[in-house]
């Protein structure tokens, strides 16, 4: 049974040298393939904070026309991560060690806010009062 590429084959595309960066160009929007590689990068970041908590986190990105690029992470009303990315166009990791490290710190960052939203008594992202089950804001 074929189980399509390797591990190895699949994290080549988010390993780039330092040569192949200088190369790059920074003027102008960042070239489709960079997009997807960071696209996919942030959405197994969410895949592993799902399976870690348990809870579904997706993301929202927005993009100007220089290359600068926002991301948000969210889990229902919570937002877990707000991030303004720079410099995009060289996007990618120069070893696969920094390419996990750099997973797991996001996904360690991601839990840890999360940890502390339930232990603030935040009921998806929005603070209560104690003997209150609205939130302290609501549209309602």
């Amino acid at each position: 049974m074929d189980r399509g590429k390797a591990d190895a084959e699949l994290l080549a595309d988010f390993i780039v040298t330092n040569k192949p960066c200088r190369e790059i160009p920074i003027i102008g929007a960042p070239v489709p393939d960079v997009l997807l590689r960071l696209q996919i990068c942030y959405t197994c970041g969410e895949l592993a904070i799902e399976q870690r908590s348990g809870r579904v986190a997706s993301s929202i990105m927005m993009m100007s026309h220089e290359g600068f690029r926002h991301v948000v992470l969210t889990t229902g009303r919570l937002v877990i991560l707000s991030k303004t990315l720079r410099d995009v166009h060289p996007f990618g990791f120069s070893t696969l060690c920094k390419l996990a490290r750099a997973g797991a710190e996001l996904v360690d960052g991601v839990i840890a806010v999360m940890s502390k939203a339930i232990t603030l008594g935040t009921c998806d992202g929005q603070p209560t009062q104690p003997g209150r089950s609205r939130p302290i804001w609501s549209l309602g």
